[in-house]
């Protein structure tokens, strides 16, 4: 029987010199998906009138996870392009976008996958890009109700109250969840 240290290392022989090329290649379309996602994020803030403080705190925050000048990049970007763009606009581009990227993300995770095991079997473009996009929707449907039920309850739980009435109901669920 093999050691653990042997085995280890011929674990880093076989995937590293496999893997570097795919890890570059999902590194650079994560990057390139994470500005659609910020227009999504951004047209959800915008469009509801009770979150207009949190727009202006996205802008703020931006400070924590970009250079300056890229933050002042995307700053002009959003108020001189969306002066005359309604918020569901950049909805369905951020959402567009965030698919076509997170989809291309998801296809590299799967041909690097095929490609650390040795699968020498090639599978089509489309289907492959459908089984990304299949998979990026599984994967992201369940994160972002995670992510509004957690971060946005309390505004969600007053929409739902202003547009459907019923607070007792609402307040109960929301007790429960």
């Amino acid at each position: 029987m093999r050691s653990v240290p042997s085995n280890f290392a011929g674990a880093l022989r076989r995937v590293f010199p496999a893997a570097i090329s795919d890890s570059q290649a999902i590194a650079f379309c994560m990057f390139l998906a994470f500005f659609p996602m910020m227009l999504f994020a951004f047209g959800l803030l915008a469009i509801s009138s009770h979150m207009g403080g949190a727009a202006e705190q996205f802008f703020s925050d931006l400070r924590y996870f970009m250079p300056q000048q890229s933050r002042r990049t995307v700053t002009d970007f959003l108020t001189d392009q969306g002066a005359g763009i309604s918020p569901r606009a950049w909805i369905l581009l951020g959402l567009s976008g965030t698919l076509l990227g997170g989809s291309q993300v998801l296809g590299g995770f799967i041909e690097a996958f095929s490609n650390l095991y040795g699968d020498k079997t090639r599978s089509r473009y489309w289907p492959n890009q459908f089984r990304a996009l299949l998979l990026l929707i599984v994967t992201i449907g369940p994160l972002l109700a995670a992510i509004v039920l957690t971060v946005f309850s309390r505004q969600l739980r007053t929409w739902m109250i202003i547009h459907f009435g019923l607070p007792q109901l609402f307040n109960g669920i929301w007790a429960v969840v």
